[in-house]
């Protein structure tokens, strides 16, 4: 481990699995997962929220 003094992990991920009693029937499942302090982004992006869906993807960052 690195002496930098961070008591806490800089990463969680969390599943959320609801069943299918809405009015549409379907399961639905919600993953949420956080990286405060990764280097691993895409090319010339500081910080950001990525969004995943069956039919494509977007990412957010301060620069648009």
């Amino acid at each position: 481990f690195f002496d930098d003094d961070q008591q806490f992990a800089d990463t969680q991920q969390v599943a959320f699995q609801y069943p299918g009693k809405g009015t549409t029937g379907d399961q639905k499942l919600l993953i949420y997962e956080q990286r405060l302090w990764s280097t691993n982004y895409p090319h010339n992006v500081d910080s950001g929220v990525e969004f995943y869906g069956t039919k494509g993807q977007m990412f957010l960052s301060r620069r648009g």
